[in-house]
C-alpha cells in the first residue's frame, strides 16, 4: 500500500571507502527519487554510492509516487572515518644476520582502541627483534575500519667489507 510509511534500508554504518547500499521495496509502477547530503540525487530504486567518505553521512530521503499518492521516508547514515598509521621511528639490524631491528607506529584518526595486524603476526605499535626484510602492518580500529597498508622495509646495516689496495 503506497499510503504507508515505505521502508528503506542501507548496509550501515560503513567505513569511509566502503560501498552504500541504498534499498526499498519495489511497488510495480512506481518512480523513486533519493535525496541526501552532498548533492546526491538518484532516481534508482535502490541507488548504489561507490568509495563513501565522510560527506557521505547524514540523513537521505526517498519519496515513492505511484500516480498521484506520494510517501517519503528517511534513512540516517552513519560513516566513520579509516585510521591511518606512519612510522615513528625505525632501526635497522646492527649487523647482517642479527634480529636486533625494530620499529615504532602512530595510529591516528578513526576510532581507538586500535589493532595492529603486521605481516609477521606481531599486534603491538613498537615492534622489536626483526630480521632484516619487509614487513606489512594494517591497522583496525574498534569500528573495524582499516587503514591502507604500511610496508616497512628493515635493513641490514652491514658494512661494506674493505677492498685490497692494488697499488
Amino acid at each position: 500500500d503506497l499510503t504507508e510509511f515505505p521502508s528503506l534500508f542501507a548496509n550501515d554504518p560503513l567505513c569511509e571507502n566502503d560501498t552504500l547500499r541504498l534499498e526499498t521495496f519495489a511497488v510495480p509502477s512506481a518512480t523513486y527519487e533519493w535525496t541526501g547530503p552532498n548533492g546526491f540525487t538518484s532516481n534508482n530504486q535502490n541507488p548504489v554510492i561507490e568509495n563513501v567518505t565522510i560527506v557521505n553521512e547524514g540523513i537521505y530521503s526517498m519519496t515513492r509516487t505511484n500516480g498521484s499518492c506520494s510517501v517519503t521516508g528517511l534513512i540516517n547514515i552513519v560513516i566513520y572515518t579509516r585510521p591511518s598509521v606512519v612510522i615513528d621511528s625505525q632501526n635497522d639490524v646492527s649487523c647482517t644476520g642479527l634480529s636486533d631491528g625494530g620499529v615504532s607506529v602512530i595510529a591516528s584518526g578513526g576510532t581507538a582502541p586500535y589493532v595492529y595486524d603486521w605481516s609477521n603476526d606481531s599486534s603491538s605499535a613498537n615492534v622489536i627483534g626483526l630480521s632484516a626484510g619487509n614487513y606489512g602492518l594494517v591497522v583496525s580500529d574498534n569500528h573495524h575500519c582499516f587503514s591502507d597498508s604500511l610496508s616497512v622495509t628493515i635493513g641490514d646495516n652491514s658494512s661494506i667489507p674493505p677492498t685490497a689496495d692494488s697499488t
